[in-house]
């Protein structure tokens, strides 16, 4: 339950852009195989019927008396009633959050692609003429990184010679120190 997967999808596979479209095709199919049985593993391996996050939430609300309802998660007062009443708290929570929501995400199988050369193309596919895309590209190299949101925060600068915030080594105004005297105050 990303908000952007594309994200997510892009920082993993950013050595693997370069590549060939049919290694780059691989390469998201190993990836996402990877992560399937690895989710897939920790669901498995779970010891209650929630998932870890959710059930953490769940131990927290039994100790928090303020807590209000959240994401779907029962808060503080709703598990006091249900202690009271003996009402099983797991049935008051979103399926999203279940064990069996989430080993069905990754039931799924992801096949391998093979060789190229043994794929079987349909007619229709084979035949259909691909146009170039309308637009013109931007000139020079892409860009790799992508760019930042307006809530994200920005990486502060820090001068390397006195590890002090707000400029860096290029525009330090301190007097620069001497080995000698950098390693007597290290």
């Amino acid at each position: 339950m990303t908000s952007n997967i594309a994200e997510s999808m892009n920082t993993a596979n950013n050595a693997a852009r370069h590549l060939p479209v049919a290694l780059l095709v691989e390469c998201l199919r190993s990836l996402t195989q990877n992560w399937a049985w690895k989710h897939k593993s920790k669901a498995l391996a779970l010891g209650t019927n929630l998932a870890t996050k959710p059930n953490k939430i769940l131990t927290q609300n039994y100790v928090e008396s303020t807590r209000m309802k959240i994401d779907e998660l029962p808060c503080s007062h709703a598990m006091a009633v249900f202690a009271k009443m003996h009402l099983i708290s797991y049935d008051y929570y979103s399926k999203y959050y279940k064990k069996e929501t989430m080993l069905a995400t990754y039931e799924g199988i992801v096949h391998p692609v093979g060789n190229p050369k043994e794929w079987t193309i349909p007619n229709s596919i084979s035949e259909t003429k691909l146009k170039a895309p309308k637009g013109k590209w931007k000139p020079g190299r892409p860009k790799k990184k992508r760019i930042l949101s307006t809530s994200e925060p920005k990486a502060k600068m820090r001068c390397g010679r006195y590890k002090e915030y707000g400029y860096n080594i290029a525009t330090c105004r301190n007097p620069p120190v001497l080995e000698a005297e950098r390693s007597k105050n290290n």
